[in-house]
């Protein structure tokens, strides 16, 4: 049996016309493609079934995913290569360079400069003799002599006179001044020579003193020029009372 292709109706394998609309039927061999039924729509292939997808599913996943852990491990493993190589070439790097040399080793260092001290003139006097007696009250009285070693002639010299008790404690002015005195004379003293001898000073406030030192101060000449203590090295003298009353 077959169909009419025009109205659809049953009839003979071997008709020629349609008995029913008066279509031509057309020989088997030409309507071999016309399988279905005139009014209903080509058939599609039948689409896979839900157990087929869900096992051709999780093996293409399970797929898919084995790719790409390998694909990512592949990267993982590419930049810890690279890594380990740049830090092995590196330390080969460092090794090889020499240690830096310190640059304060390397560089030359100036010489320190050394502190110029001021240059000293030679002393132009020296004390030749010091001498402390006492009074007939019991003050000391100081004998000093100085040489005049220039050749200009002395109008005038200072010395700076300082005591020390028996105990090594140091004598003040009347016990509350001055731990020390400034002794002036102002006699002439020629050209190398010098000082009077009987010329002395009485020290008023020191009585407790019983070791005495001396230092030449400033000495003035008669053109008018002077010398001052700081410009040479100390010209001194130390003496003990001798307990002589004069």
């Amino acid at each position: 049996m077959i169909f009419c292709t025009r109205c659809g109706k049953k009839i003979q394998a071997d008709a020629k016309f349609c008995p029913y609309c008066g279509a031509m039927i057309l020989p088997p061999s030409d309507s071999k493609k016309q399988d279905n039924h005139p009014y209903e729509s080509p058939k599609s292939s039948p689409p896979p079934s839900r157990s087929k997808v869900r096992k051709l599913w999780p093996s293409d996943r399970k797929q898919r995913v084995r790719i790409w852990n390998r694909f990512v491990a592949a990267v993982i493993a590419g930049i810890m290569g690279i890594a380990l190589y740049d830090g092995l070439n590196t330390t080969e790097v460092e090794k090889q360079q020499p240690e830096p040399v310190k640059q304060e080793e390397h560089q030359s260092q100036p010489a320190p400069v050394k502190e110029q001290k001021p240059v000293k003139l030679p002393a132009p006097a020296s004390i030749t003799s010091f001498e402390v007696d006492e009074n007939m009250i019991g003050e000391p009285v100081a004998y000093i002599q100085i040489k005049n070693d220039s050749d200009k002639t002395i109008d005038g010299f200072k010395v700076r006179l300082s005591a020390r008790d028996n105990f090594g404690q140091e004598v003040t002015e009347f016990g509350y001044g001055d731990p020390f005195t400034v002794l002036m004379s102002q006699r002439t003293i020629e050209p190398r020579g010098l000082s009077s001898d009987s010329y002395h000073w009485t020290l008023h406030g020191f009585e407790n003193g019983r070791k005495f030192h001396v230092e030449l101060a400033e000495i003035h000449y008669t053109n008018g020029t002077s010398w001052n203590s700081s410009w040479s090295e100390p010209v001194t003298a130390d003496t003990k009372q001798t307990g002589v009353q004069v």
